[in-house]
């Protein structure tokens, strides 16, 4: 089987899906519409609208549905009438791909022409995993909305919209099962989806890790080490993320490895997958090697927080009056004993002039009436 790549430039979906496809010669690239003579019976032809080329129109495409799946890769933007009769007649399938989806590895796409090279369709994968997973038990809705689009259920919010379920009931019910976070939930399912699309489907573990929505292999290590290590009782980790746990470990140390460490695990997957029998997949996510460089690990961490002195003294003045110099900065150190600020000194001029003026009356009212007294003159 061919995929045909439709697409003004060699970048983005041409690079990704020719990375992911085993065999040699697996994707062609189009700068036009593909000619029906190089079509074969079962081949895929994926047509990226945002970087469609000049002079492609879906007239064109519409006659090779008939001997190949379409797929119309959409963007952020509107989708043209024509691509979109296309689409409701059947004769090709959309697949949305926004900014996000494009930086990370178009997923979607990968996804979408695993699910057309084999596997089973969601309900029956839904069935699947409930029956090999007691541990699911009552969480049935939530399931089988991962298994209808696991590639877009990223967070509680994406699969509480998916199940059409209040995301308050999603936590709750992720909670009776010893769930601790719905997070949680979400990689056990990935994981036993993985293992039923490998037992019981033959797909290829590759095949299988797109399927469901895994294209950065480290960081679902880290979320799944994290869900282990937060409920621990609510699922069988060990039992069911073996063979999965063992192909992530495979690509993580290949990837430090040179030229013989990959040959070595690329032929232990060719023999692991005849092995088991497997059904043939053409499209999978290869395990390349990488420079090990030696360096600081640079982190930027961004939190909101409040700075609080060690010490806290409440200052508490005599008299009234109006500040006219602060003499301290604030966060400077003080001593006991140092001013802080100075007070306006006028009112308080007046005020001791005018105490001193009324104790004078005072005298005089005094010494007036004691000369009026008799013998006093």
């Amino acid at each position: 089987m061919t995929v045909h790549v439709v697409a003004d430039s060699r970048t983005g979906v041409l690079a990704a899906l020719a990375k992911a496809c085993r065999e040699p010669g697996g994707v062609s690239h189009w700068h036009a519409a593909p000619r029906c003579a190089r079509i074969a019976s079962g081949d895929a032809i994926v047509v990226d609208l945002v970087d469609l080329p000049r002079g492609v129109r879906c007239l064109e495409v519409a006659p090779l549905a008939d001997r190949a799946a379409v797929f119309v890769l959409s963007g952020e933007g509107a989708v043209d009438a024509g691509w979109l009769a296309l689409i409701a007649d059947g004769a090709a399938h959309l697949v949305q791909c926004d900014d996000g989806s494009r930086r990370d590895g178009y997923g979607v796409v990968t996804s979408a022409l695993a699910a057309f090279l084999g596997g089973p369709a969601p309900d029956d994968l839904a069935r699947c995993v409930m029956g090999c997973e007691p541990a699911f038990n009552g969480l049935g809705d939530l399931v089988a909305a991962v298994c209808r689009d696991p590639v877009r259920i990223r967070i509680p919010t994406d699969l509480a919209r998916a199940a059409g379920i209040d995301l308050d009931i999603v936590k709750r019910l992720c909670q009776a099962r010893g769930y601790q976070r719905v997070e949680h939930f979400l990689c056990a399912v990935r994981l036993a989806i993985h293992d039923c699309l490998m037992a019981r489907f033959g797909l290829h573990s590759c095949a299988a890790w797109t399927r469901v929505g895994v294209t950065d292999r480290s960081n679902f290590r880290r979320q799944l080490a994290r869900a282990e290590s937060g409920s621990r009782s609510a699922f069988d980790w060990k039992r069911v993320g073996i063979a999965s746990l063992a192909v992530i470990l495979a690509a993580s140390l290949c990837a430090g490895c040179g030229s013989g460490g990959r040959e070595a695990g690329a032929e232990a997957t060719r023999d692991s997958s005849s092995a088991d029998g497997r059904a043939d997949s053409t499209l999978a996510l290869p395990v390349v090697g990488a420079l090990v460089r030696r360096g600081d690990l640079v982190l930027s961490v961004r939190a909101t927080g409040a700075v609080r002195a060690e010490r806290l003294v409440t200052l508490k003045v005599e008299t009234q009056g109006t500040v006219s110099e602060v003499l301290v900065r604030p966060g400077q150190r003080v001593d006991s004993g140092q001013a802080l600020v100075r007070l306006d000194p006028r009112p308080l001029d007046l005020a001791v002039r005018e105490a001193e003026g009324a104790r004078l009356d005072r005298e005089r009212a005094t010494g007036r009436i004691l000369r009026t007294l008799p013998g006093r003159r």
